[in-house]
């Protein structure tokens, strides 16, 4: 029992803090569990595990071993937790905006992630963030993703106006 115990609370610490004892990462068990159960059945196991919020919080951050998770669980999600995943792709945009642009249209739209990823109507946060998204933007220069680029920008752009009419 204690073995059982000292395993789980050392998996814990390892999802917690990101770190490894040489077991498999929180991210091979996500696509280990993709593989075996199914893309559907681990966003559910997730959500129903309470470790959703963590897994997108990661991949807001933009790291490459999280973000690649994004596209993959994309196709398991439902009315409820493909905006919450939608709103973390979008936050990472301004941290790695070329990988980013590589979803889109495929998964994702550039409507769904090419937008304000917050909830809360202060236009001074919207505001801070279309610019902060707007200028990683324009830093992007492999003519393979131009596309994308302009239909992000396009998006954020219109937003921006809106924004700053009223």
């Amino acid at each position: 029992m204690k073995i059982l115990f000292y395993t789980i609370a050392l998996l814990s610490m390892e999802f917690l803090c990101g770190c490894s004892s040489g077991a498999l990462n929180e991210q091979d068990v996500i696509l280990e569990d993709i593989n075996q159960k199914g893309v559907d059945k681990t966003v559910q196991d997730l959500v129903l595990h309470q470790r959703w919020e963590q897994v997108l919080a990661h991949i807001e951050t933009g790291k490459n071993q999280w973000l690649r998770l994004a596209p993959l669980l994309r196709r398991g999600t439902d009315s409820q937790t493909t905006p919450a995943l939608n709103m973390a792709v979008a936050r990472s945009i301004a941290v790695v905006p070329e990988q980013v642009l590589r979803y889109v249209d495929a998964p994702f739209t550039a409507e769904e992630i090419c937008n304000v990823p917050y909830n809360d109507r202060d236009t001074t946060v919207s505001l801070n963030y279309l610019l902060k998204t707007i200028n990683a933007l324009h830093t992007v220069t492999d003519p393979q993703l131009q596309l994308a680029r302009a239909k992000c920008l396009f998006q954020l752009n219109t937003m921006r106006a809106q924004l700053d009419s009223q």
